[in-house]
């Protein structure tokens, strides 16, 4: 049977990914599939072109942990004055380039506090 899998990201003009269908030859089948863009996806299973019961079903896919090569800071961070308050920025990014959100549960505001210790000399 033509069965296939195609994977939209929701509100993106990403090309939809497709799954490699393998027939079990038992009346099942796997799908395969490999996404590295985090977000919600719009999963459609067609058999024959006709989308089977149910479908489409959604597939919510995280981010990894951070990849401290793609996470990075901004902000006041060259220059201060003592005395004075300072904001910096911290973006933590996964190995795909995903932004990683903190959870709002362990965060409600969205945002926690940091404390740097001050050093003379940096290197």
């Amino acid at each position: 049977e033509d069965i296939s899998v195609i994977m939209a990201l929701n509100n993106s003009n990403q090309v939809p990914e497709s799954g490699t269908v393998l027939d079990n030859n038992d009346g099942t089948y796997q799908v395969q599939y490999s996404l590295t863009l985090a977000g919600s996806y719009q999963v459609t299973v067609a058999i024959g072109g006709v989308p089977a019961a149910g479908s489409p079903h959604v597939l919510t896919v995280q981010a990894q942990t951070a990849d401290p090569l793609l996470t990075y800071a901004y902000g006041q961070l060259l220059a201060g004055k003592t005395g004075v308050g300072y904001s910096v920025f911290v973006q933590t990014r996964d190995k795909y380039g995903n932004k990683i959100s903190a959870d709002p549960a362990a965060f409600p505001e969205g945002q926690d506090t940091i404390e740097f210790e001050a050093c003379e000399q940096i290197g």
